[in-house]
């Protein structure tokens, strides 16, 4: 499923029990686009406790429910870390860092996936193509499908496929790009579709990009 971060962030985690906890932010590889965690702040067993559960314990959201099925249970958040699908368990009212938590997982660095909005997109040439403002997330697949660039003032939410991305400078603060400037100016709206986001549209803006 495409599905906007905003959109996940909105979200309630619903745990075997048929509890509700809410979806905070996700974490991803920092060396590629990928979707390694769920950063929850739960309800019930540990009131405010932020945890980081590993993406593949979730199932496919449901956007008229408000919610996003997962395999969460209190017995995984007591043996966090423990190799069971929650990395981290953190004190109230605190969630859990991406250090904190690749170190947990013995994994590379890992980065919130919220901190990409605000960046500067830049082409390849240099030039600034504009900023990100939000992100597409392919629950499926677990990675970041397209990131989601202001540009002409604010007026337009163009979107920018994984596949044109050069890398992300996390220390820096940058994202770069394979293509132009130009491209992204006149790329697909993300205004043109409404909350859920059809594979044929996605499909086009691939083409778009001369993939596919």
């Amino acid at each position: 499923m495409l599905i906007r971060l905003r959109d996940l962030q909105s979200l309630s985690a619903v745990s075997e029990d048929g509890g509700r906890h809410h979806v905070s932010d996700l974490m991803g590889a920092q060396a590629e686009p990928s979707v390694t965690h769920v950063v929850t702040r739960l309800a019930g067993w540990f009131e405010r406790h932020g945890c980081a559960v590993r993406a593949d314990a979730f199932g496919t959201p449901d956007l008229d429910a408000g919610t996003w099925p997962s395999a969460l249970s209190k017995d995984a958040a007591e043996d966090a870390g423990a190799g069971g699908i929650v990395a981290v368990l953190c004190d109230p009212d605190t969630t859990p860092a991406p250090a904190q938590v690749a170190q947990a997982e013995g994994s590379g660095p890992l980065a919130n996936l919220s901190d990409l909005h605000g960046l500067p997109v830049r082409a390849a040439d240099g030039t600034r193509a504009g900023t990100v403002m939000d992100m597409v997330i392919d629950t499926d697949a677990r990675r970041v499908a397209m990131l989601v660039v202001e540009t002409g003032g604010g007026t337009n939410q163009r979107v920018v496929p994984a596949e044109v991305f050069d890398r992300i400078d996390w220390v820096g603060g940058t994202v770069h790009l394979k293509c132009g400037a130009d491209p992204v100016s006149g790329a697909p709206d993300l205004h043109e579709v409404g909350t859920a986001i059809e594979g044929h549209w996605y499909n086009r803006v691939l083409a778009y990009y001369g993939f596919g």
